[in-house]
C-alpha cells in the first residue's frame, strides 16, 4: 500500500518471464517510464516518497534518464531548475533529441506545453493557452494534449495540433472532444490514425480507454 511502500520501476523480459528492477530506493516514487525511440535510454520522473493514495507529485518531482538496465541514471531535469512550481509527464520526440512535458511557472499559472533537449536544457514554452498530457504523433509531426474548456474538470477536453520541428512551435489547434466526461493521457496509435484517452467522472474512480480517429 502506499503507506508502507514505494512505486519503483521494473522491466519484464517476455520470452523468459525474468524481471529485472530498475529502481530501487525507498525515498522516492518512480513513475511515467518511457523508452526512447531507439531503446537506449528510460525517462523516468521521481518524486519524494509520501502516504499520499495519489503518488504523482508533480510539484516535487526529478526527471531521470538512465540505460535500459537501470545504470548510469542521472538527473536531466531537477526540482525547481527552471524556477518552475510543477512539471512532468516527458516523452522523447521520435527523433530522440527533444522532449515533451508538461510545465506550471508558478503556483498561479496554467499548466502549458514545454520542450527541452534531451539533456534537460534549452527550456522552450510552446504553448500559451493551457494544455497537459501532451503526445507526440508516430512521426513528430502532431502533438495530441488535453485541455480545459469550462469550469469544471468535465471539461477536461482532447486537442491535437501541427508540430513544426524545425521552429518547435504548433499551430493549427484543433479540439477532437465534447463531451461529459474528464478526459487525460490521449496518445496515438502507431499508424497515427488513431488516438487512445482515459475518460472517466470528475474523480477518475469510473474511467474506461476511449479510441477515437485523429
Amino acid at each position: 500500500t502506499s503507506t508502507t511502500t514505494t512505486w519503483q520501476v521494473y522491466r519484464k523480459n517476455l520470452t523468459t518471464s525474468v524481471t529485472q528492477t530498475i529502481t530501487n530506493d525507498p525515498n522516492y516514487n518512480y513513475w511515467r517510464a518511457e523508452p526512447s525511440p531507439d531503446n537506449s535510454k528510460l525517462l523516468i520522473v521521481r518524486s519524494p516518497a509520501n502516504v499520499s493514495t495519489d503518488q504523482e507529485n508533480y510539484i516535487d518531482c526529478d526527471i531521470l534518464k538512465c540505460n535500459p538496465d537501470g545504470t548510469n541514471m542521472q538527473v536531466i531535469l531537477a526540482n525547481n531548475q527552471y524556477g518552475w512550481h510543477g512539471f512532468g509527464n516527458t516523452h522523447f520526440h521520435p527523433f530522440g533529441n527533444r522532449i515533451l512535458l508538461l510545465v506550471q511557472p508558478t503556483s498561479t499559472a496554467q499548466w502549458n506545453l514545454f520542450t527541452v533537449d534531451a539533456s534537460g536544457n534549452n527550456p522552450q514554452q510552446i504553448t500559451n493557452t493551457g494544455a497537459i498530457d501532451a503526445n507526440w504523433s508516430p512521426i513528430g509531426k502532431k502533438i495530441v494534449s488535453v485541455s480545459l474548456t469550462g469550469p469544471s474538470l468535465l471539461n477536461l477536453e482532447i486537442f491535437k495540433a501541427n508540430y513544426n520541428y524545425a521552429t518547435n512551435q504548433v499551430s493549427n489547434i484543433v479540439q477532437l472532444t465534447n463531451d461529459t466526461t474528464r478526459n487525460h493521457d490521449p496518445c496515438f496509435s502507431p499508424n497515427g490514425d488513431k488516438i487512445a484517452f482515459c475518460a472517466g467522472n470528475a474523480s477518475l474512480y469510473d474511467a474506461i480507454i476511449i479510441p477515437i480517429d485523429t
